[in-house]
């Protein structure tokens, strides 16, 4: 079995309130505020009713709900705005406070390090956590201190010192916007951690979760460094396509099949990875734009 623990203390927790629905007039929308901790960039500028959800404990920036592109082909959900671009007659004191310190409920969060075999069927997904955010649509969470941006679905799983990551659709980012960033696309995997020495690349164990035990371990990326992106094994690929058949109150949409084909060729085997046509076009686009390495587009057929 896999154990998770909660990492989001109470004065961290941020929970979605009251909106409220206010008008723009060539209003500049940004990708975030520049007080956080994230590029602060110009998408666009617009006019319009927006519904608003949140605002900065400074009462300067207002989150929008705002559907945007994404330099990776998924989504944004929301935007910011200036609040001094908003009307004086909106009342955006009702808003909840969003800081740069704040979370979701388990939008952080610690796998606990556990190696006894979760199940005698050879058939079953090996244990870990399966993440599954809106379809195509960016989510942030924080996995023993590694910061991963889903767009669709992955899997996460800690063993042995070491913590896996596989994206089963869509794309997994290990680290945004930082010298230690990883694209993981579906079929692959990227590791991180020393076999066999939880305490080398996570340090503890400490207390860092809410049930104030020191069981506990923190991604330090000074000590260790994620592998390169590796396919996935087909007997893998082909226990994590079980999870397509969750019924529909336990996933928010179908996880679609990878299939990996190893066939022999002049030096070496040569390793083909087949998905639906959407997830293609979105790998064929990350190619042609130079943002995934040739040998992972030649796996595709790029």
């Amino acid at each position: 079995t896999t154990r998770v623990e909660n990492g989001v203390f109470p004065d961290e927790l941020f929970m979605l309130g009251e909106e409220v629905t206010l008008s723009l007039t060539d209003a500049v929308l940004f990708t975030s505020p520049d007080t956080f901790n994230e590029p602060h960039l110009a998408i666009e500028q617009v006019s319009g009713d927006f519904v608003a959800d949140a605002i900065t404990p400074d009462g300067a920036w207002v989150r929008v709900q705002y559907m945007y592109d994404r330099e990776y082909g998924a989504s944004r959900a929301s935007a910011w705005v200036q609040a001094s671009d908003v009307s004086d007659d909106v009342d955006l004191s009702v808003l909840p406070e969003l800081g740069p310190d704040s979370q979701s409920p388990m939008q952080e969060f610690y796998i606990i390090e556990d190696n006894t075999t979760s199940s005698d069927c050879m058939s079953a997904p090996p244990s870990g956590i399966l993440l599954q955010g809106p379809e195509e649509i960016e989510t942030d969470v924080l996995i023993n201190g590694v910061h991963v941006r889903l767009s669709s679905t992955g899997y996460v799983q800690l063993r042995n010192g070491v913590m896996r990551f596989s994206t089963l659709s869509g794309l997994m980012v290990l680290e945004p916007n930082t010298e230690n960033e990883m694209i993981i696309p579906p079929g692959y995997f990227v590791d991180f951690g020393l076999p066999g020495d939880f305490e080398f690349c996570f340090g503890g164990p400490v207390n860092l979760g809410l049930d104030f035990v020191a069981n506990n371990g923190f991604a330090d990326f000074g000590a260790c460094s994620p592998s390169a992106p590796a396919v996935m094994s087909p007997d893998i690929a082909t226990s994590l396509a079980d999870f397509g058949s969750l019924p529909s109150n336990i996933i928010n949409y179908p996880i679609p099949p990878i299939e990996i084909v190893i066939t022999s060729g002049n030096g070496g085997p040569i390793i083909i990875i087949i998905l639906p046509p959407d997830l293609l076009d979105r790998i064929e686009e990350l190619c042609n734009a130079g943002l995934l390495p040739e040998p992972i587009c030649e796996v595709f057929g790029f």
